[in-house]
């Protein structure tokens, strides 16, 4: 008898979770990728392992599904003018005085600190390895910067195969962005979602990591008395939306978001958060010899959303719950 007891009372318990389960409402995620992300498959691979994490969450009344949908925008690259006269002139650099031509790269997965080149290829007068590498980083980072902010046409490619996955749903979404692609989200809330009903109404929330708009965004944002940001901050909180920003404390990207943005949140309605995550005591006292530590290290922290994406999700609830439930 007492074992029927207890199997009635499990029974039960877990009928009440599935209630409640179905009592919310469902959430996808639209994907929005960072700079130089090239392979069509990572990019899949990054949005797939960040939705499964976040899979079966619950933020207010909502949880999210796991289903997902990644935006790409690499391609439009591929054969316009401006990447082929930007690649010609880095790979010039990066090649000169080399008689083996061995440091064309562009791509960041082909980008390898080469520390032995020279001693293998007693020809390579060029660039020093570890030149290659940061020069190919920083300028594939500036030049889509400069090819999106500085070209409409580019732009609205980019917003109109976002507002097309948005058209072929009828589920709530939230836009999970990272690195540059934070910026687009937020071009997407600030020209897309803020004024379309419809938009709105799917609209749940903003989440962004190695997050770049205090960079891009800062002139912006100071243009007429500050008009743009408020409208950004108005329609989050007034409409019970939510924009959280967490970033890794060793991203050397990453700048943030201004306090302004952060002021008068509200338990009652929506709110704009940002964090960053916090060291664990041993690793105070053990990065020093991990320099390259996917926790700790300067290049990698940049991708930590993607590297721990278990930790992202739970820090991301955490920061949900401190501000809305």
């Amino acid at each position: 008898m007492k074992k029927i007891s207890i199997i009635f009372f499990i029974l039960i318990a877990f009928s009440n979770n599935i209630s409640a389960s179905f009592a919310k409402t469902p959430l996808n995620i639209i994907y929005l990728h960072g700079f130089n992300a090239f392979d069509e498959k990572v990019v899949e691979k990054e949005a797939k392992t960040i939705a499964q994490a976040l899979k079966g969450k619950t933020i207010g009344d909502k949880y999210f599904t796991g289903q997902y949908k990644a935006i790409l925008w690499s391609d439009i690259f591929k054969c316009d003018n401006s990447y082929k006269i930007y690649c010609s002139s880095l790979e010039r650099i990066n090649n000169e005085h080399n008689i083996t031509k061995i440091n064309p790269e562009l791509n960041i997965e082909d980008q390898k600190i080469k520390i032995f080149t020279p001693v293998l290829h007693p020809t390579n007068k060029g660039a020093g390895p570890i030149a290659i590498y940061v020069r190919n980083l920083v300028n594939s980072f500036l030049y889509q910067i400069f090819f999106f902010k500085n070209s409409p046409k580019s732009q609205k490619i980019v917003l109109d195969r976002i507002q097309k996955t948005i058209d072929n749903t009828n589920t709530k979404f939230v836009i999970i962005a990272h690195s540059f692609g934070a910026t687009v989200a937020l071009d997407f809330l600030d020209k897309r979602i803020i004024g379309n009903q419809n938009n709105e109404n799917k609209f749940a929330g903003l989440i962004t990591s190695a997050d770049l708009n205090a960079t891009i965004n800062a002139n912006y944002w100071a243009e007429e008395n500050n008009m743009n940001l408020q409208k950004l901050k108005n329609f989050i909180i007034e409409n019970d939306k939510f924009w959280i920003c967490i970033n890794h404390r060793n991203d050397i990207a990453a700048t943030g978001l201004p306090t302004e943005l952060t002021l008068n949140n509200s338990k009652d309605k929506g709110f704009i958060a940002y964090e960053t995550t916090k060291s664990k005591f041993f690793n105070s006292y053990t990065s020093f010899i991990r320099p390259f530590d996917s926790d700790n290290g300067k290049i990698k922290a940049h991708l930590w959303m993607h590297i721990k994406p278990k930790d992202f999700a739970k820090k991301v609830i955490k920061i949900y719950q401190k501000n809305h439930d």
